[in-house]
């Protein structure tokens, strides 16, 4: 799978990646996280940190968790999960600076499993309308601190 979600966030690009970069933060703005914790590395992130999360999908609670793959402060977040419900998470998160501020980008590419495999194209549009709505939550809490 492959889903990419892209739009600008009118903040200064270190700004919106000190908030989203903090995992822990993730379900203040992505409404289908309902608990981040770091189970180890740095507090700030970086590569190696790891979090145990769970989150909401349908009518299915996922847990497990998410490790850091690749980290440049100010600019990507890349992390890879173990398998949980028949996916593999894997994604980033980037930011580059752009006139009105920032361009925020979510590039998810989780691997499919099983049953999985089969419901790809749900799977999918379930994954670009939850962060469609992360970039959403993203502008208006941005909007609401200017």
């Amino acid at each position: 799978m492959d889903v990419t979600v892209s739009g600008v966030i009118k903040a200064p690009p270190e700004e919106v990646f000190d908030y989203m970069s903090d995992a822990t933060r993730w379900p203040e703005w992505h409404m289908d996280m309902l608990h981040v914790e770091r189970v180890s590395g740095p507090a700030g992130g970086g590569v190696g940190t790891v979090y145990r999360y769970s989150s909401k999908v349908g009518g299915l609670t996922i847990a497990g968790t998410l490790t850091v793959t690749a980290f440049e402060p100010g600019r990507r977040l890349a992390w890879e999960g173990e398998w949980a419900a028949g996916l593999k998470p894997r994604g980033e998160y980037r930011v580059d600076p752009v006139p009105d501020g920032t361009l925020w980008t979510a590039h998810l590419t989780p691997q499919p499993r099983g049953a999985m495999r089969l419901m790809r194209p749900v799977v999918q549009r379930q994954i670009r309308r939850f962060n469609e709505e992360a970039l959403q939550n993203l502008r208006r809490r941005f909007e609401a601190l200017s």
